[in-house]
């Protein structure tokens, strides 16, 4: 019974039954190949009926503003098949209906009658691009400096604080010549920094294109890396061992001992700020303008 059953059975080798296969995949990929009842093996299934296909439209989730268009076949509340429109063309008032993760929007964009053939608003001359650029990283300098001036004036208050507490022999540190010179030297060097970022704000106030705007940002920037890194030595000679740990009670003494040397790279390593100062030596004769006068130049 066993032989006679196996003889009702249909005969497929591997190479058949790979091909079948491949070709019922491909049906369904189509339009669906399984609702016509029939299997490899001659056998037919009951028919179902098919529910109803919905259209529903949605657009693009891709991280892009365009927002084109999507059309969704919705069958049994899955989707089947996404397609994009192909009826109509791009617009400003309507936008493209066809999806394209290229960008194909915006390049039809790019030679529409209706696009703004000149930018509202243009900085600097149609060629003058890398020069603008330029100038940014410059006033960027900047912001890189006056961190520096922040981070030095917080460890400037922890140090004072630290030689007032500590006691050695009888009285305090803050006493004592060598912590006195180590303090005045790191006030000098913060009041001298507060003011060359002074100096520069006033020019820019008044230019933001001014003529000596890349070379004194270039001055604050290098100027402030000096000034950390005078000020953080100076701050953990104060504290002593106690400096290293992360606990201090007088503030993040590690961390921003840790964290200003990054700051000396950031926006241009210190060779890189003294090339743009000596070409502006080069370019203005060795003279710096300021508010009242031209250093270089005699006082009237």
């Amino acid at each position: 019974m066993k032989g006679e059953a196996m003889q009702d059975m249909p005969c497929m080798n591997r190479r058949t039954f790979v091909k079948s296969t491949g070709a019922l995949g491909a049906l369904a990929a189509v339009g669906g190949a399984a609702a016509t009842g029939a299997n490899l093996f001659g056998a037919t299934e009951p028919a179902h009926a098919e529910s109803e296909e919905k259209i529903t439209w949605g657009h693009c989730a891709i991280n892009c503003p365009g927002r084109c268009s999507l059309k969704f076949h919705v069958k049994d509340d899955e989707v089947v098949w996404v397609d994009t429109c192909t009826s109509k063309d791009a617009g400003f008032d309507d936008p493209q209906p066809r999806a394209c993760l290229r960008g194909r929007t915006y390049r039809r964009w790019m030679n529409h009658p209706d696009r703004i053939n000149y930018p509202m608003k243009r900085v600097g001359k149609r060629g003058e691009g890398m020069k603008v650029a330029m100038h940014s990283l410059a006033v960027s300098r900047v912001h890189i400096a006056t961190s520096n001036l922040g981070i030095s004036q917080r460890m400037f208050e922890m140090s004072i604080a630290r030689a007032r507490d500590r006691v050695t022999f009888g009285k305090p540190i803050i006493k004592r010549q060598a912590i006195r010179v180590k303090l005045a030297n790191m006030q000098m060097m913060i009041h001298a920094l507060r003011c060359t970022i002074i100096d520069f704000c006033d020019d820019f106030d008044l230019d933001n294109n001014g003529e000596y705007v890349s070379e004194k940002a270039a001055i604050c920037k290098l100027f402030s890396i000096d000034t950390v890194r005078l000020v953080s030595d100076e701050m953990l000679e104060i504290f002593g061992g106690d400096g290293y740990f992360e606990d201090s009670p007088y503030g993040p003494t590690e961390l921003l001992y840790r964290d200003c040397r990054a700051m000396w790279l950031e926006e241009g390593a210190p060779t890189v700020q003294r090339i743009t100062i000596a070409k502006g030596i080069e370019d203005h004769d060795g003279t710096l303008e300021y508010q009242t006068w031209i250093a270089g130049s005699k006082l009237d």
